[in-house]
């Protein structure tokens, strides 16, 4: 698809041998058959309505996120203070 817009911009004409050199300057591997595909498909599409139509895409997208909500357990704490000689010394 990007080749055929490439092309489209350039001016060329949208034809699998066009196809097959844009991607291989892009060193892409394609297969001739996928190309031909492309030039069929190409010949029944408006690729000024597309180029159009993919630039209006929102810039931003805002997606509101909820918080979870956290119940945060305090410790109890003892009312004495800790003493880790407790109990050696009767």
């Amino acid at each position: 698809m990007y080749a055929m817009i490439l092309l489209h911009k350039a001016g060329k004409d949208i034809t699998s041998e066009n196809i097959i050199r844009v991607l291989s300057a892009g060193d892409i591997a394609v297969d001739r058959r996928e190309a031909e595909k492309l030039e069929v498909v190409a010949q029944h599409l408006d690729i000024d309505e597309i180029i159009n139509n993919a630039l209006i895409v929102p810039t931003q997208i805002v997606i509101p996120i909820e918080e979870p909500e956290v119940e945060i357990k305090e410790e109890e704490e003892d009312e004495e203070e800790y003493n880790p000689f407790k109990g050696l010394f009767g």
